[in-house]
């Protein structure tokens, strides 16, 4: 009955599931408080129909090209206002790497190498009852937490060199010292949530309802990979998950593609027509 009044997406019923059937384990483990776990008796399909597998069309999970420069001006303007801004020059480098929010306060300058930008660390927070907020650093990126294969590697392109010379030599300017590339004025790494928190409000300040890094990613795999056809295996290396997970979650159609498809419609069209002209002697076909 609560299924049908909460009307949970199927990942968000699975979680609630697998929260309860660890309730459950932890009674019997403790006391025998019961004897059984009464959740590996639920059957899903039961309550899939309750789900709500409605889902958001591209235009709400990524920016179109025009919205990524307006954010990038607001970036910059907003830089412009203070002496040192190191979450603005975190998310301009977002923008270019797709790197996940948890990987951006990790990354160190060692990182910075000739086979390009090593991404294999995250950092984890964690809430603490009567301590609040704690933050740790991992050794693995969220995809390689079962299977570690040693992080991967985003190639340094101009835009991203532009990003961190210019962050480099302004550290240097106010004395700043830290191995982290986007530390603060004391060389301390950032916190993923100062961050997200920095990036929703600028977001919604412009207007925007999307307001998570997360689009990020996926607007550079639509926006810039797709388009420039790259391969969905180097897509999927880039942005660190598997080929299933790029083609399933993060290609969207762009709406301003739509010319582009026009023109490869009416591409064959021609081409078909000219076959025509040649297989009947040039003799036009009415």
């Amino acid at each position: 009955m609560r299924s049908k009044e909460l009307h949970l997406k199927e990942r968000a019923l699975k979680d609630s599931l697998l929260i309860l059937s660890r309730v459950f384990e932890f009674a019997m483990k403790h006391d025998g408080i019961i004897q059984d776990n009464p959740v590996k008796y639920v059957d899903l399909q039961n309550y899939y129909k309750n789900c709500d597998i409605s889902t958001k069309c591209s235009d709400e999970k990524i920016y179109t090209e025009e919205e990524i420069e307006s954010i990038k001006k607001r970036i910059r303007q907003e830089m412009s206002e203070k002496k040192y801004d190191p979450i603005g020059y975190a998310m301009l480098f977002s923008i270019e790497t797709g790197v996940r929010v948890a990987e951006i306060p990790p990354l160190r300058w060692e990182d910075i190498t000739e086979k390009g930008i090593h991404i294999h660390r995250q950092q984890r927070m964690t809430r603490i009852k009567g301590e609040g907020r704690t933050f740790e650093e991992l050794p693995y990126t969220k995809n390689e937490r079962l299977h570690p294969k040693g992080g991967r590697f985003f190639p340094i392109t101009d835009a991203i060199e532009d990003i961190l010379t210019e962050l480099k030599e302004l550290q240097e300017k106010l004395g700043i010292s830290s191995e982290f590339i986007f530390c603060d004025e004391k060389g301390e790494w950032l916190n993923k949530e100062t961050y997200a928190q920095r990036l929703r409000r600028m977001c919604r300040r412009i207007g925007y309802e999307i307001t998570n890094n997360h689009a990020f990613r996926m607007s550079l795999n639509s926006n810039v990979l797709i388009p420039l056809n790259i391969k969905v295996t180097e897509r999927a290396y880039l942005l660190g998950h598997s080929v299933e997970i790029n083609e399933r979650y993060y290609s969207h159609m762009r709406t301003e593609s739509l010319d582009d498809i026009k023109d490869q419609l009416n591409r064959p069209f021609t081409q078909r027509s000219r076959i025509k002209l040649i297989k009947f002697g040039n003799k036009k076909i009415s």
